[in-house]
């Protein structure tokens, strides 16, 4: 079933039936998800949204979730978000440290920098709350005091927890009014919380720097049909064995480059102005060598062919006059002031 936009009732939150759909079409554009499992029957994601602030209510979801800052049609997120765990162990690796974010702690981070989010126990139930507010109501406060942060083990951090999961119950039962009515002494919390807390990172070395630069250079060259591993091995020094080491989270080089090739042919075939552009070029011009191959694959990741695809969005042009396909976070955070 398709998601539903229900941001024009105060009453609702922007949800909708998950159903078949997957976490990446859930996420889009804000998190890529490098292990996109199905949604299952017991997950749940719902976002509630004002000018004020955001928060977002998410149970099971995918293990890991990567963020990388781009713009996507026009559009970049640059939201400072408070994750708080309420079950689970989650780990927050940015290009400084790694830290790790146990139940009743809250992970802090801005979505102009890079980061991952990964979730320690595969088996384990997770579940979190994140409130969203956007970089100026933190009064200045640069990412280097925001980004990164592991709030824990404090009282005060505990009433934070708390006041969060009372917000939560509040826009669940309220609506999103209850979000508004309360998103000024959220916010005045969180920013007193950023400037008294502190705490040293785990110590352990994070490879998020080097696997976001090589991602980058993947992303600019994606045309190239030597895009593999013993070139890029090549292009940045590294053992092959070091290479694989840093992609091995998210399936490997060569999944996660065809993964990105197909991503990069979706949204070409999908933008506004390229709807009438013949497809095999698209996907020759992104490096594929096969059409028979490519089109295989592209209905093995997305469950649908590509011509399927174009079509859902010729058919969102003449519904809504954009093919955009935001997923409910975006269009969450897009509320935001």
């Amino acid at each position: 079933m398709d998601l539903t936009n229900c941001a024009n009732d105060p009453g609702q939150p922007i949800s909708g039936a998950l159903g078949s759909r997957r976490w990446c079409d859930v996420l889009f554009p804000v998190f890529d998800v490098t292990d996109d499992c199905p949604i299952g029957p017991d997950d749940d994601f719902n976002v509630w949204s004002t000018q004020r602030g955001a928060l977002n209510v998410c149970r099971g979801g995918p293990q890991e979730l990567l963020r990388v800052p781009r713009i996507v049609s026009g559009r970049a997120f640059d939201q400072i978000g408070f994750c708080l765990v309420r079950s689970g162990m989650l780990s927050l690796d940015t290009q400084r440290d790694r830290r790790t974010c146990a139940a009743g702690s809250v992970a802090v981070f801005s979505l102009r920098s890079p980061f991952r989010l990964s979730w320690q126990d595969k088996e384990a139930a997770r579940s979190s709350i994140t409130l969203w507010l956007a970089p100026a109501r933190l009064s200045g406060m640069s990412d280097d005091n925001v980004h990164g942060r592991v709030l824990s083990t404090s009282a005060a951090v505990a009433v934070f927890g708390a006041a969060l999961q009372t917000v939560a119950e509040e826009v669940q039962r309220r609506g999103r009014q209850a979000l508004d009515d309360v998103s000024d002494g959220v916010a005045t919390l969180a920013i007193s919380l950023l400037s008294t807390d502190s705490q040293p990172s785990d110590g352990a070395p994070s490879e998020l720097a080097s696997f976001v630069t090589i991602r980058n250079y993947i992303d600019a060259n994606l045309n190239a049909r030597d895009l593999n591993a013993t070139a890029l091995a090549r292009a940045f020094g590294l053992s092959r064995a070091s290479l694989y080491r840093l992609f091995e989270p998210v399936g490997g080089v060569a999944s996660y480059v065809r993964a990105r090739r197909l991503e990069r042919v979706r949204e070409t075939i999908k933008e506004p102005g390229l709807l009438n552009k013949r497809i095999a070029p698209v996907a020759y011009g992104t490096g594929f060598k096969s059409i028979a191959s490519f089109n295989r694959a592209y209905r093995q990741a997305f469950g649908e062919s590509p011509r399927q695809s174009r079509k859902g969005a010729r058919r969102g042009v003449v519904e809504s006059g954009t093919t955009e396909q935001l997923g409910l976070l975006a269009r969450g955070l897009m509320e935001l002031e």
